[in-house]
């Protein structure tokens, strides 16, 4: 099995050799909060009975035993496994009825393979028919109550390891043995179509002929199925199919290391053939799929962005296409371990989240989207009696209808002068309709609004926008925060110098691009053009209405001189260039600056 429990660190000089890939964002995936099972857990495999009854299971490394997760109505609930051992831990499950499963695993203080049983509402563990010495089980799948297979590794000689298989027949599990595939291999997964037919997937650890591993159930026996050519170090770790000739296979191909790359084998018409996803991050690894139909499945695993960064790995198959899928924001380090869905607009994926020691839970619902855009529409400044006009653009980004309900009118100056956006207007996935508002202030002020479009999308049915708009002039005005004056006295004489911070507000209704503030020293508190002693001048730049900003202000004087019993008066946009809603605030006096 490939699990991995903490960050994929990998130092990379082979980034070029992947080039991008088709990266989109699936709104139907939502991060699911899960119970509370310990301080230091995982999930591993999931499976569904129906959209309100499932199974998750995986590992508990503070207590050393199994993790089961139920999934009941709406909720997930932690359930107390049965004793097996003093350490132990699950890697798949799989459930005919609400009231009949399976879970497998490994008994790491016996070394061998775990068998649960759920029966009416019980775990029970029960004793598999399996005596070698080093050994466990990797997979689970069951055809009914009474048939099933279970998959895994038979580690008794060390280096040479031989696949196990298990199977279910009406209340007791047999011992099969397996076709010759190598002197070493192993076996992580098994799905059937029915019955009598079925495959099984793992991995061929010979080094020179390092590949994945296929058997085929059929005719009531196991045959090794020659693997295609998929290089010379891969693996597979799940396969799925839709039918006894449609399926597919994930694994991952070493032959890059340390870049990793997923690899998907594409079964169909009796052949195999590999498909390799291109893919832009670092390394990136396939540890489960789940083939919804023949046009419709996803697979999961560990993305590898960058050499400090690891997320979860969502890939999606569509009408012929995988498409990597961004992930839903878990933590800085998580991982996908399994996946499970119970049709194509609803499924489960669990993992780890290494960051915060718990299992991960993504739930996919495929519900309408509504998305509006802009979400606030500024109409800046427009003059008293003229008219403005915006658009907003309604979407639909999820796949099934989105049906728009109620529309509401603005107020404050804010009108719909034009929309294609009507109450009851049904958008089909990716359709778009506009709303067309109007803006005309009566008089100078700051105007503001909003109005609300519902919609029968479940996670957002009410979406508010946000309408803003001004009207009038600038307005500046400054007022001093702090001014000092601090003396040096050496023995050429003394000199002083003074420094400060100006706060300018604009408190009109326009943005201003720039403006001049000059500081002159005044006997006193009264600004007398042509007789105050000018100091300096400073630009103020841009300034938004509604804003303030502050100037750090300094000036040295020459030796002898200094500000002692007067006044420093800043005057904002001194030549009046600016039009402004009041021109007699434009001056900020200091404090009478004292005899140090």
């Amino acid at each position: 099995m490939f699990f991995l429990r903490v960050s994929v660190i990998l130092a990379l000089l082979l980034l070029a050799l992947f080039p991008a890939s088709s990266v989109y964002a699936a709104t139907g995936w939502k991060v699911v909060t899960p119970p509370t099972v310990s301080s230091d857990w995982t999930l591993y495999g999931v499976h569904f009975t129906s959209s309100s009854e499932g199974w998750a299971v995986g590992s508990d490394f503070s207590n050393d035993r199994g993790v089961l997760l139920h999934y009941s109505g709406a909720s997930w609930t932690s359930v107390t496994p049965p004793s097996v051992s003093s350490n132990w831990e699950l890697f798949s499950v799989h459930f005919t009825s609400s009231t009949e499963g399976w879970a497998v695993g490994r008994d790491n203080s016996n070394r061998k393979g775990v068998l649960l049983h759920y029966s009416s509402g019980t775990w029970s563990s029960v004793t598999p028919p399996y005596s070698n010495l080093v050994w466990q089980l990797n997979g689970v799948y069951f055809t009914s109550a009474n048939n099933g297979w279970a998959v895994g590794e038979d580690n008794s000689v060390g280096v040479s390891n031989t696949g196990v298989l298990l199977h279910y027949v009406s209340g007791t599990w047999l011992k099969v043995n397996p076709p010759f595939v190598s002197s070493s291999w192993t076996l992580n997964n098994v799905h059937f179509t029915s019955p009598t037919e079925g495959w099984a997937v793992g991995d061929n650890k010979m080094s020179l002929q390092g590949g994945g591993v296929l058997l085929h159930f059929k005719n009531s026996s196991w045959v090794a199925a020659t693997p295609p050519n998929a290089g010379t170090d891969w693996d597979m770790k799940s396969v799925q199919l839709s039918s006894a000739n449609e399926g597919w296979a994930a694994g991952n191909d070493y032959h890059l290391h340390p870049v990793d790359t997923g690899l998907l084998l594409h079964y169909t018409s009796g052949t195999w053939t590999p498909v390799r996803p291109s893919h832009s991050s670092l390394s990136w690894y396939l540890l489960d799929n789940f083939v919804v139909s023949s046009t419709e499945g996803w697979g999961v695993g560990i993305d590898v962005p960058t050499s400090t960064t690891q997320t979860g790995l969502l890939i999606h198959y569509s009408s012929g296409t995988w498409s990597f899928v961004t992930p839903p924001t878990v933590s800085s380090v998580w991982a996908l371990y399994g996946v499970h869905f119970t049709s194509a607009d609803e499924g489960w994926a669990v993992g780890g989240d290494s960051s915060n020691g718990r299992g991960v839970l993504l739930k996919y619902l495929n519900l309408p989207d509504i998305t509006v855009t802009p979400a606030t529409l500024e109409f800046g400044n427009v003059s008293a009696g003229k008219t403005l006009t915006k658009t907003i653009t309604v979407k639909n980004d999820g796949k099934p209808d989105l049906t728009l309900g109620t529309i509401s009118t603005p107020e404050n100056s804010f009108t719909r002068s034009a929309t294609t956006c009507t109450n009851g207007k049904i958008l089909s996935s990716g359709g778009t309709c506009s709303i067309t508002i109007r803006y005309a202030p009566p008089t100078d002020g700051l105007f503001t609004s909003t109005f609300t479009i519902t919609s029968d999308d479940p996670v957002e049915p009410i979406v508010a926008v946000s309408l803003l708009g001004s009207s009038g002039p600038p307005d500046l005005t400054g007022e001093w925060a702090s001014l000092a004056q601090t003396c040096t006295t050496t023995a050429r004489g003394t000199t002083c110098r003074l420094a400060g911070v100006l706060t300018v507000d604009n408190v009109g209704f326009k943005n201003v691009t720039t403006s001049t503030i000059k500081f002159y020293l005044s006997s006193d508190d009264i600004y007398d053009v042509g007789i105050d002693t000018f100091l300096k001048s400073m630009l103020l730049g841009s300034l938004k209405f509604g804003f303030s900003k502050n100037l750090q202000f300094s000036y040295r004087f020459r030796l002898g001189l200094s500000a002692s019993g007067q006044y420093v008066i800043a005057v904002i946009d001194p030549n009046n260039r600016l039009v402004e809603a009041l021109d007699d605030n434009n001056i900020a006096v200091s404090d009478l600056i004292p005899t140090p």
